[in-house]
């Protein structure tokens, strides 16, 4: 069993026999894939509700468990989640600066003491209190926070426009600088600074500060806030490391003894 597989084979026990009968070798090999299908469905469940685990690795992690027989009595639980396997054992640090080197939608700073470098503008979504909690793209903003932010004037997102990118790369088609998508808004009210703690020590500032309530529809708003990403904040934007989650292994051996005990017991009956 690695970090993103778990094999339920009991071939051993089986063939140890001088001989299976039929009908009994039939049921072995449907308990197995009973047990393959519940060990699909624990592995699932626990990673739902693993804390710390962004919504959509999440969801891709789940929707990519499958399960196969290899044999006439024995199965494997898999994924094929290019995420999976970091998430089972672990991550290194991240610095996710490094996507002002690949995003299209990079800009440059024009004056100031940064002027010349890079920069993206992040959005950050904040969820009402009402919302579906640990499975939603976002955390649930405090009671509190809410209360004043759905009373905020709404800024309201005007007909989108175009501007060139910061990368400097021209369009292969056009023979002009690539243009990337720009949105231009009226702005509304914004929550201020100090309504929550900072989350750690070396944040500027809380995460609800300049909050905005975008208006999406006539009765439905999104709350935003956005901070900058730019290539000057040397200790700024980092992951830290993660260590393993290691949750194919606690399903395997959560679930080891019991399939052991349903086969033993159709073996012997």
């Amino acid at each position: 069993m690695s970090g993103y597989q778990i094999t339920i084979d009991v071939s051993g026990l089986v063939m140890g026999l001088d001989q299976v009968q039929a009908d009994i070798a039939g049921k072995i090999h449907a308990a197995i894939g009973v047990a393959a299908q519940k060990v699909k469905e624990e592995w699932a469940d626990r990673v739902m509700k693993e804390k710390g685990i962004w919504h959509v690795e999440r969801t891709r992690y789940v929707q990519s468990l499958y399960w196969e027989y290899t044999g006439p009595f024995s199965a494997v639980v898999t994924t094929g989640y290019r995420v999976a396997q970091e998430l089972e054992t672990g991550r290194p640090a991240r610095d996710l600066k490094r996507m002002l080197d690949s995003s299209m939608k990079v800009r440059v700073a024009e004056s100031g003491k940064h002027k010349g470098q890079r920069y993206l503008i992040i959005p950050f979504r904040h969820n009402v209190p009402s919302s579906d909690g640990p499975s939603s793209y976002a955390k649930q903003m405090p009671g509190d926070i809410y209360s004043q932010a759905k009373a905020l004037s709404p800024t309201i997102v005007k007909k989108g426009g175009h501007r060139e990118s910061g990368t400097g790369a021209y369009n292969t088609k056009t023979k002009q600088k690539y243009l990337v998508p720009q949105k231009s808004y009226d702005w509304g009210g914004r929550l201020p600074a100090g309504m929550a703690p900072k989350l750690k020590p070396h944040h500027t500032t809380d995460i609800y500060a300049g909050m905005v309530r975008m208006k999406t529809g006539k009765k439905s708003s999104a709350y935003l806030t956005f901070r900058v990403m730019g290539a000057w904040q040397t200790n700024k934007w980092i992951v830290p490391a993660q260590p393993g989650r290691w949750i194919a292994k606690a399903v395997a051996e959560s679930v080891q003894q019991e399939i052991g005990q349903t086969i033993e017991d159709l073996v012997t009956a």
